[in-house]
């Protein structure tokens, strides 16, 4: 990626950090009165890196009285240095939403003989 895309993708990334920061601060101080404990911790890792893309995996930890955890996927088309999404990569597939859907609902279904019922 030339230094352009580069610097794109970095600022696409620096925002989702500063989002982060900002719901954290909001967080701590709206309970300056409180004894909170609140926590955040981020971290990445390589996903996918091809000759084509890039794919960063943002795994993100918030607790306060309990915990939540969210990920947030960057894929980089190294090609072009945009940030693409799940419906960029399937554009020549109409129905990926149903069939990703679909397999999701298999992979949460119970077999009977596993339960005991």
């Amino acid at each position: 990626m030339n230094e352009k895309d580069n610097d794109k993708v970095n600022r696409s990334i620096e925002e989702y950090a500063d989002q982060l920061i900002s719901e954290y601060e909001k967080q701590v101080a709206g309970d300056m009165a409180g004894d909170g404990h609140y926590s955040v911790t981020s971290g990445y890792d390589v996903v996918t890196n091809n000759d084509k893309y890039l794919s960063l995996r943002i795994n993100t930890t918030v607790i306060m009285a309990s915990g939540a955890e969210s990920v947030k996927i960057f894929t980089i088309n190294k090609e072009t240095g945009n940030v693409v999404s799940l419906k960029d990569l399937m554009k020549d597939r109409p129905d990926y939403i149903t069939k990703i859907s679909g397999n999701i609902k298999k992979q949460f279904t119970i077999p009977k003989d596993v339960t005991g019922f």
